[in-house]
């Protein structure tokens, strides 16, 4: 090589040294990935927790016969309405009074699936339950089970609970809110967080249905006997209502199992995209998919133990959620996960997952307190409506509910310090309520938008509609002093935003 050319072989030694550099950097960058992934992993495993598809898998067979989950599909199946009758069940779901207007067209619904309330009713017994969902890799590709028919029964149990109310008959009412409530316990044994989302729905149904008819709901007094009030609730039944409500354990346990199945989710994305067998197009629904594309081809080789960095990040915080399942208030659930919105272009190819799934797990969690929040306010509720029937009037404070009615006073899941839910006995329509997301006390305004207000149960069966104060509610043949100031709201959706909930 001629003198001149001394250059030309001095850049393309620099560019070989270079190019056996980066290679040798990718090497060291990916095996240091797997090995960070690798230790998440095993952390997990040494927990005892789930973390491959395969370990979600039931530990033992539950016969047909044990199987609440069987009795719930069959209940589906046995679903017999016409296309009129659907189209009236959506319309009254959560209206008192269109129920009460259209009354004969609901008791035909209901005598038409008397077969479906029997299965639910035995399965509120069991306890026991197995979906039939199996996950295999890559669990992207599992089917999706349909929970058209599981939601059709939630709409069915809240317009009975409503109808047998309307026609006296509250022994019933109660029982096929109990029902409900385990309907939504067996739905959260699934794992994935979709059937949460479902369950959460219908229980903020039925407490909807609580909050409508609770001034006029007739109950015996404690030393009363059923038998002399014909179709009223036996205290006794309140009292079980009011524990099943206190009895947290079987939505947190569902919460858990849901944040662990998204946890052995994220794993399982990564071994797709280590064998090349998806893109980040072709998931996510970009533009373009084409694994011959440059972007992809980058991602799938270049890039993948940035990917790789990122499912680590995303589990660490999802274990994180994990153990926030069983936490007493909504303020230890840890908050400032990654925000892509915020990124700049290159750390958002870095950080492809994080954002998307953290974000959703964040909102998850905020409606998973909102659900406690509101099963807290429905039980005090419920025993206020106790008290008010063995007293004659409601209590002046919580603290009189203790220990006769409640075993302690709730918890606010929104509050510092583990402060109580709050009560206005006094104010132009009593209340129970929650401060909510934003951790302000609003003395019980409504929220009306998410984040801001209190979370309100009204103990009046009032329900505020445009800022309307000219419907009277029914008077209850049991109700105290307070009962001038009742008002109406005609059924309406719940303004703090639990009527979104509806299934």
């Amino acid at each position: 090589m001629p003198p001149r050319y001394w250059w030309l072989k001095r850049i393309g030694v620099a560019v070989g040294l270079l190019l056996v550099t980066l290679f040798a950097l990718r090497l060291w960058w990916g095996w240091e990935a797997n090995r960070r992934l690798q230790a998440e992993i095993d952390k997990i495993i040494a927990a005892g927790e789930p973390i491959y598809p395969e370990d979600f898998d039931p530990k033992e067979d539950i016969p047909d016969d044990q199987n609440a989950a069987r009795l719930l599909i069959g209940a589906d199946e046995a679903i017999n309405l016409t296309s009129e009758q659907q189209e009236l069940l959506h319309k009254v779901t959560g209206e008192p009074e269109l129920i009460q207007a259209r009354l004969d067209e609901v008791r035909a619904i209901m005598e038409s699936n008397s077969e479906v309330f029997r299965r639910l009713r035995r399965a509120r017994g069991l306890g026991r339950t197995d979906w039939g969902m199996r996950f295999r890799t890559p669990v992207i590709n599992n089917s999706i089970p349909s929970y058209d028919g599981q939601r059709q029964l939630c709409r069915l149990m809240d317009v009975s609970a409503l109808y047998h109310h309307g026609t006296g008959n509250d022994d019933e009412a109660v029982e096929i809110i109990r029902d409900a409530l385990a309907h939504a316990e067996n739905l959260s044994q699934e794992q994935m967080l979709i059937s949460q989302l479902l369950a959460w729905a219908c229980e903020l149904l039925m407490i909807q249905a609580i909050e409508n008819t609770l001034p006029s709901f007739s109950i015996t007094s404690k030393n009363e006997n059923p038998a002399q009030e014909g179709g009223a609730a036996r205290h006794a039944q309140v009292r079980g209502l009011i524990a099943e409500l206190l009895d947290e354990r079987g939505a947190r346990a569902g919460m858990r199992r849901a944040t662990m199945y998204e946890r052995m989710y994220q794993v399982d994305i990564h071994k797709v995209f280590v064998r090349g067998s998806t893109t980040m197009s072709a998931m996510f629904g970009w533009g373009g998919g084409s694994p011959l594309s440059a972007l992809e081809a980058m991602w799938q080789h270049v890039l993948l133990p940035a990917l790789t960095l990122d499912i680590v990040g995303a589990l660490r915080r999802t274990t994180a959620l994990v153990e926030a399942a069983g936490a007493s208030s909504f303020l230890d659930v840890p908050t400032g996960g990654y925000d892509s919105a915020t990124q700049s272009g290159f750390q958002s190819l870095l950080h492809p997952l994080q954002g998307y799934l953290y974000w959703s797990f964040e909102r998850a969690f905020d409606q998973f307190f909102r659900m406690l929040a509101t099963r807290r306010l429905a039980a005090t509720a419920l025993a206020i409506r106790l008290y008010e029937v063995d007293h004659g009037h409601r209590p002046e404070t919580l603290a009189e509910l203790v220990p006769e009615y409640l075993p302690q006073i709730p918890e606010d899941p929104f509050a510092k310090n583990r402060l109580t839910i709050r009560y206005l006995p006094h104010a132009a329509h009593p209340l129970v309520y929650s401060i909510g997301e934003n951790g302000l006390d609003e003395e019980g305004k409504v929220q009306r938008q998410l984040g801001a207000g209190d979370f309100v149960f009204f103990l009046d069966g009032w329900r505020p509609e445009d800022n309307a104060d000219d419907k009277v509610s029914p008077t209850s043949p049991q109700a105290g002093e307070h009962d001038d100031d009742v008002k109406d709201d005609e059924g309406q959706p719940d303004e703090n935003g639990e009527g979104e909930e509806e299934p």
